[in-house]
């Protein structure tokens, strides 16, 4: 049975999904910049915020671990309301690098925050087995919050275009406060001096390699969550724009997506006959397969199912593999180490980007989606048989 304080940070935590869910801008944001910015300065200053996001996830983890994940949740929500009001009433090249490493400070800031402290305060009440649930839900509330605000984005775009960008930021300024209806659970702290704050920091690092089944797993969990986050949240719009879909269109599509997606997820989730089999490992990047090859020559509407098939492992890779994950982790480094698995998921998706402005720049985005799906059958379905057949080996 689930405590009082356990019930409060489940409640927080699906607060703060819904607030950390709210992308008003999405559908909107590749247009946006493209008035003073080219797809290859796109792809440098999202690519920058990302590696930015990299280099200070271990460094956030550990003050999360070190002085509580609220605090570490509310510093987020600001961090990242900033650069929506910077960009908003500043639209020019000379703010992109500040928008950039603002905006990656305040991402790495709420990674590893919430989840974990809702995981350790189960682990207090002896109730582990709930976080899958509990985690679906979750999930669902950020697609269902992310839905709706990417839905009304291309109305708010309508209506001026800086309406997104400033909706947007004023949620997470709503964020910043309702960090602390959290309740840190019983975990002893260390004092903070720069020795422990490394001594964290590499903790970290060290726990998702302790094991060559957890390094296996950590890398494969990285490179899908890297590719599948930036398949979403940077690709698909120029991927809907080369195929002419208009704003509200996008918009539309992107909501009852988003919306079908989270509940797909979490019913799947529930099916625990499906969700603990072994052969669960293979689900997503035989998705990601089947929506990312036909990209280059599908037209509409055969792409719609694409969209499903790039949101589905975006919204889902997550969710899918946190369970298996979170079971390998210490709950003392646990934010410093989903931080460090981030940081390197992060990294995949800045190099992904990076590599991409070239090639769309000459080709389209469809080809390029077609060679990560080239990449995910070479690369990592074997590495997806690698971890599958060392888990058999464990059983």
């Amino acid at each position: 049975m689930l405590s009082k304080v356990t019930k409060q940070n489940v409640i927080a935590c699906y607060i703060s999904d819904a607030i950390l869910g709210t992308f008003f801008q999405l559908p909107i944001w590749i247009v946006y910049q493209s008035q003073f910015l080219s797809f290859e300065q796109i792809a440098f200053y999202a690519g920058l915020a990302l590696l930015v996001e990299v280099l200070m996830q271990l460094p956030t983890g550990a003050f999360a671990d070190l002085f509580g994940r609220s605090l570490s949740l509310s510093l987020g929500n600001l961090f990242m309301a900033i650069p929506m009001f910077l960009i908003a009433f500043f639209p020019r090249p000379e703010i992109m690098f500040a928008y950039a490493i603002i905006w990656g400070i305040g991402r790495a800031f709420t990674m590893g925050t919430n989840k974990p402290m809702v995981y350790d305060s189960l682990i207090e009440d002896n109730e582990v087995e709930q976080f899958g649930s509990i985690s679906s839900k979750s999930l669902v509330i950020f697609q269902v919050s992310g839905a709706i605000s990417i839905a009304l984005g291309g109305y708010l775009y309508l209506m001026h275009p800086t309406f997104p960008y400033i909706v947007s930021g004023v949620f997470s300024l709503i964020g910043v406060i309702t960090s602390f209806l959290f309740v840190e659970p019983k975990i002893k702290r260390e004092r903070f001096h720069l020795q422990n704050f490394i001594k964290k920091n590499t903790a970290g690092f060290v726990e998702i390699f302790k094991t060559s089944q957890i390094a296996r797993l950590t890398i494969l969990f990285s490179l899908l969550l890297g590719i599948a986050n930036v398949n979403q949240q940077f690709f698909v719009q120029p991927y809907m724009l080369e195929l002419g879909m208009s704003d509200l269109e996008r918009s539309w599509v992107a909501m009852g997506i988003k919306i079908g997606i989270a509940l797909i997820g979490a019913y799947v989730m529930s099916l625990k006959r499906i969700s603990k089999s072994r052969y669960f490992l293979f689900v997503i990047p035989l998705i990601m397969i089947a929506s990312l090859l036909p990209a280059s020559v599908v037209t509409l509407p055969v792409a719609y199912m694409l969209f499903v098939g790039i949101a589905f492992t975006s919204g889902n890779t997550n969710l899918f593999f946190s369970p298996e994950y979170n079971r390998h982790i210490d709950s003392k480094v646990r934010s410093t180490a989903v931080s460090a698995q981030k940081m390197i998921a992060s990294f995949v998706g800045a190099v992904v980007q990076w590599i991409s402005a070239p090639i769309v720049a000459a080709q389209s985005v469809g080809v390029f989606y077609s060679y990560l799906g080239i990449f995910t059958l070479v690369i990592l379905i074997p590495l997806t048989w690698s971890v599958f057949r060392q888990q058999t080996r464990s059983l």
